[in-house]
């Protein structure tokens, strides 16, 4: 998304970053409407999810060799959050 937008990123920039990046800088994702403030917190808010999500796929993932994976309800959050966010930006841009 940040490439389609014409953003310039770092070719190592982490997700985080990226997302970050999209959410400060895509034209779509600027104005959110007649409750843009509490839209904005609920987007900064999930840049920490996505700092979160990148280490336990990294750590508790079968993305990665892991000994202790997440259990099935923490899983399952892990994935409806990726799922929520992607949706939403789907459809935004």
């Amino acid at each position: 998304m940040c490439l389609r937008a014409g953003l310039i990123f770092d070719d190592q920039a982490s997700l985080t970053q990226l997302f970050k990046l999209l959410r400060a800088s895509h034209p779509k994702l600027q104005h959110l409407g007649s409750q843009d403030k509490d839209v904005v917190r609920v987007l900064n808010s999930f840049s920490s999810v996505v700092d979160a999500l990148n280490t336990i796929r990294n750590h508790a993932s079968v993305a990665h060799p892991n000994d202790k994976l997440l259990d099935d309800a923490e899983a399952m959050l892990m994935v409806n959050a990726t799922r929520t966010l992607f949706h939403y930006l789907n459809a935004k841009v």
